[in-house]
């Protein structure tokens, strides 16, 4: 069995008790324009709409997506500004939990993550690890009638050279026959319900990942 993926939702709930980076009448700062990115791995995966004039913004975004690995989560608060780039307010650093389920905290905004940072975030994650199953000959693998099931067969070019592989899917009748119709391989792409696709004839080896589904 082996990793695939993990699928990320993290929801950014809200924030407490922010600096305030926006000065009133009197030139006092009291109050914030605060929005949210969140970055991984490098990328901005998200962010969280603006909210204007408070420093305690109740944001309740969701934010869903992949990674490979575990990576830590960068939740990076900004004040937005129209007439300028926006001022950074915080930098949180969650890292990516390393057991499926959801967990819900709160994360102190460190001081020397930003100039005067303060407060506080919520955030919800809920994670999932997606694996995959090793086929060996002789395997039996139990599935529920709504399993949704992708079958990979991957393979390398040697020394160069093309190398063609395929993979099928043969359909068996309750008494015994195959049924060609519903055998799924390259030269035919899809049974007649389509609850099998394939996803073409590859002929060479030289695909990232899975060379024909």
């Amino acid at each position: 069995m082996g990793l695939e993926h993990i699928e990320i939702q993290l929801t950014v709930i809200q924030g407490q008790g922010l600096v305030a980076k926006d000065k009133n009448l009197f030139g006092k700062k009291t109050s914030s324009d605060p929005y949210t990115e969140v970055w991984c791995n490098r990328k901005c995966v998200g962010k969280t709409s603006t909210k204007n004039k408070t420093l305690d913004p109740v944001w309740n975004k969701k934010i869903v997506f992949k990674i490979k690995s575990p990576a830590p989560f960068i939740l990076k608060v900004y004040d937005e500004d129209l007439m300028s780039s926006p001022d950074l307010m915080g930098v949180v650093s969650i890292p990516c939990p390393t057991t499926p389920g959801i967990i819900t905290n709160w994360y102190e905004i460190p001081t020397d993550s930003a100039k005067n940072a303060s407060g506080k975030l919520e955030v919800k994650i809920e994670t999932s690890f997606i694996t995959s199953q090793s086929l060996i000959r002789g395997n039996e693998f139990d599935l529920a009638g709504s399993d949704l099931v992708q079958i990979g067969l991957a393979w390398d070019m040697v020394r160069g050279k093309e190398v063609d592989l395929d993979v099928s899917a043969v359909a068996i009748t309750n008494n015994g026959q195959v049924s060609m119709p519903d055998t799924v391989y390259y030269g035919n792409t899809a049974n007649r319900n389509r609850s099998i696709t394939h996803s073409g004839d590859e002929r060479e080896g030289d695909e990232v990942g899975d060379d024909e589904v």
